[in-house]
């Protein structure tokens, strides 16, 4: 892990150029990196767990990992609308849809730099929407509401990463929002409330320059590839490209030294048959004479 502030100081000396508006492009850049080596791989210090209250899926997330009910049923990834009526499968999962319409809109909503209030004059927040979500005006970011505290003023989980401002336009349960869908192998939908989904989140701007970049290691790879970017956008693309080799070291290290989630191992029997606990129907055709079961996938 390594903090925005040394890895903008690295960036500096390596261009020489300690302007306020090349500190401006290197956060960009290494926030565009940061999360581009989030997505890239399911490390640990991104892995998330909620319980599902209905089909809306968290809005900071990068990707599903697993899904599991309770300790015995386990959901499978199928591929969209046609698949969910030929699965053989007991219980599924997909990505439905999209939000389309926030839960609510505005332009008025004020922020303050490193703060969990945000304040709208003109308001209309419920309390039941703690557990959703906020986009703030151009901020890259997607913040939690920890709480509602009037119809004006929410507290978020997090503080606000950006400057201090006012009439910011905001979406709560912001458009764009993943639906998913939980399914039987008849294709019929699944309601439950006790569904636990394991995820990959976006990670919050880096900002202050005490802000840590969660990646393991020094974060070498980001920073060398904001570097490439900036090359790129300075006309220096051959200077990028001889950066290649040195990222591609950077990235082999930085996978190497993290802790990366995966899904438990699935138990067999004796005859080395993955146990599915009734998750498969058994087809005649892939019963043997001896009685073993050969399962599909």
């Amino acid at each position: 892990m390594e903090t925005l502030g040394k890895l903008t100081d690295r960036l500096q000396r390596l261009i020489d150029d300690t302007s306020t508006e090349a500190e401006a492009d290197i956060h960009s850049y290494l926030n565009d990196s940061y999360l581009a080596h989030v997505e890239k791989a399911n490390f640990n210090q991104f892995v998330e767990q909620v319980t599902l209250s209905g089909a809306v899926l968290p809005a900071d997330l990068v990707r599903p990992v697993f899904i599991e009910d309770d300790t015995e049923y386990l959901y499978f990834n199928i591929h969209g609308q046609p698949e969910r009526y030929l699965s053989s499968r007991l219980y599924n999962w997909w990505i439905n849809q999209t939000v389309t319409t926030p839960l609510l809109t505005g332009t008025d909503l004020a922020v303050t730099e490193n703060s969990t209030t945000i304040t709208s004059a003109t308001g209309g927040f419920d309390s039941t929407w703690a557990g959703e979500y906020v986009r703030i005006g151009e901020n890259s970011g997607v913040y939690k509401i920890d709480s509602v505290t009037d119809t004006n003023n929410i507290e978020l989980k997090h503080a606000y990463r950006g400057a201090t401002a006012s009439a910011q336009y905001f979406e709560i349960r912001p458009e764009g929002t993943l639906n998913m869908a939980l399914t039987d192998d008849n294709g019929d939908t699944i309601s439950t409330t006790t569904a636990k989904l394991w995820y990959i989140r976006k990670p919050l701007p880096l900002y202050n320059d005490y802000d840590k970049c969660l990646l393991p290691g020094n974060c070498d790879a980001v920073m060398i590839d904001a570097l490439r970017m900036l090359l790129e956008t300075q006309k220096y693309v051959t200077d990028s490209q001889r950066k290649v080799e040195d990222y591609d070291m950077a990235w082999a290290r930085m996978k190497s030294q993290g802790l990366q989630w995966t899904r438990p191992r699935a138990p067999r029997d004796r005859h080395g048959n993955r146990i599915r606990y009734g998750h498969v129907r058994v087809n005649r055709n892939n019963v043997r004479s001896d009685g073993r079961i050969y399962l599909r996938y």
